[in-house]
């Protein structure tokens, strides 16, 4: 068995020499495609020549990393988005308002939103003003920068406790783990003290790891504040604390599109 020393013998040995090597370039863009460099060994300099990489070989390089980055982030988006609809919500595709250009900045700092302590947010307001868009926009934003987002309601994570192949540890895992959490649509699940407490326990599990969530409702933050359930309370106050709320206004989108969707079938209709 060879000594240490002897090991790094036969490698100098093998790296020296053959300075013939110096003078190969590339054909393409003309850069040397070996180096040199002296080390010291024994006590003496050893001349030794290795290969490099040409500035063909760093831009090949440098293309398949990004190619593999965003096959990563294609498979990051399908885990986290359950349908293509949402895959394609982006700020940059969407009517721009007041509130999204607040949630592009936030994913824009989003390095600074967690170094200061991870305030998440609260969108709040009627049914189909946008507030659940805006969050997709958001998670589609951030995975593009390679954060994990995670997106889920209220009965989905109660329903995990009674999974036997995902159960509450997995989900909890995933609650705890992902960089943004997403709990969309908070207040319309069912009324139950079960529900309640599982959701508390998941939520406050999330806050305490000090990342973000971002919470999407049609309960705004005076009736949180004013919630007598005591179960709802918990849960509300635990979210107001965490999150900085915006308000989403106006007249439903889902509404408005299917106003359109029937006055252009009418003209069809009426098409003679």
């Amino acid at each position: 068995m060879k000594s240490v020393k002897e090991g790094c013998e036969s490698i100098i040995s093998r790296l020296s020499g053959d300075e013939e090597k110096l003078k190969i370039v590339c054909d393409v863009c003309g850069e040397p495609k070996y180096q040199s460099f002296d080390v010291e060994f024994g006590g003496e300099m050893r001349r030794v020549i290795t290969p490099r990489q040409c500035e063909c070989a760093r831009l090949r390089a440098a293309q398949y990393q990004e190619q593999a980055r965003r096959n990563d982030v294609e498979i990051a988006r399908s885990r986290t988005f359950q349908n293509q609809n949402a895959m394609q919500c982006r700020f940059e595709t969407s009517q721009e308002n007041v509130n999204l250009r607040t949630i592009r900045r936030y994913a824009d700092k989003w390095e600074d939103v967690v170094q200061s302590g991870g305030a998440g947010l609260l969108l709040w307001g009627g049914v189909g003003t946008g507030k659940t868009h805006a969050s997709y926009c958001l998670a589609n934003a951030l995975i593009d920068k390679g954060v994990s987002v995670f997106i889920t309601t209220i009965p989905a994570l109660a329903d995990s406790v009674f999974d036997d192949k995902f159960g509450k540890a997995h989900m909890m895992n995933r609650v705890r783990g992902c960089g943004l959490l997403i709990l969309d649509d908070i207040g319309t699940e069912r009324d139950t003290a079960f529900m309640s407490e599982k959701a508390f326990e998941f939520i406050d599990e999330r806050i305490k790891t000090g990342k973000p969530i971002v919470v999407t409702t049609n309960i705004s933050p005076a009736d949180m504040d004013a919630a007598d359930d005591i179960n709802k309370k918990r849960i509300f106050d635990r979210v107001r604390g965490a999150t900085v709320s915006i308000e989403f206004k106006g007249v439903s989108k889902r509404a408005e599109k299917a106003a359109q969707n029937a006055a252009r079938l009418r003209e069809i209709l009426n098409d003679d």
